[in-house]
């Protein structure tokens, strides 16, 4: 089991990943075995900042504060990484709870989401309400392939009347993240406050990738 997923870090903010390794609804009838876990933590540019090796027992959890393995950025600015979780189980059973979370604390709030298989091919579509003023958008984009990866950003507005499509490229180097912000010229956006918001993301080449999509208050005090 392979699941990857962004990394942030920055002044009021830190993020962890958190596994455990509970039998399936705690039916100890069906117990889950002992499970090897390996993390990786990557920097933007893919080099290895960290790597932790463990062997999780029946009940046993890992808490690792992952933002602290990268690099520390300047004043009001976010460093980005990418974090890979392989899983094996030691001997054959039940798989359990194994699902990596990981945990985005800032300072007034804190969510939180599991890890995901990278995917290979296809587009990926999201909806937003396009309100700069009240929040701040982004793309995670992780790389999970040995080449260079070249995103494409397509939004499309549904407005009364035509709005010509915006679309941005983000080039993504090797086993590397990029954290994208949502900012799109003002004249394709002027007017727009509250519109619903179709971006699509697409990849070439047929190498693992992953997108996820966070959403923050202006200051980055909620995520």
């Amino acid at each position: 089991l392979r699941d990857l997923g962004p990394i942030l870090r920055c002044e009021g903010i830190s993020q962890h990943l958190i596994i455990a390794n509970h039998s399936l609804l705690f039916d100890e009838k069906r117990s889950t075995p002992d499970m090897s876990v390996r993390v990786d933590v990557r920097d933007q540019d893919g080099m290895l900042c960290h790597r932790e090796e463990s062997v999780l027992g029946v009940d046993d959890r890992m808490d690792l504060c992952i933002s602290d393995f990268l690099p520390k950025p300047a004043t009001g600015e976010i460093s980005v990484g990418s974090v890979v979780v392989e899983r094996r189980a030691v001997s054959p059973g039940y798989r359990g709870t194994m699902r990596p979370q990981t945990l985005l604390e800032a300072r007034n709030g804190t969510c939180a989401v599991h890890l995901q298989a990278s995917s290979k091919v296809g587009d990926i579509w999201l909806n937003f309400l396009h309100r700069p003023k009240d929040e701040r958008m982004f793309f995670g984009l992780i790389n999970d392939t040995a080449a260079e990866l070249e995103f494409n950003l397509n939004y499309q507005y549904d407005a009364d009347e035509a709005v010509q499509p915006a679309m941005e490229t983000v080039k993504v180097p090797p086993l590397g993240c990029r954290l994208h912000e949502y900012r799109p010229a003002l004249e394709n956006v002027e007017g727009l406050d509250d519109t619903l918001t179709r971006a699509k993301v697409s990849a070439g080449g047929r190498g693992g990738r992953k997108v996820y999509f966070l959403c923050a208050s202006p200051d980055l005090d909620r995520f």
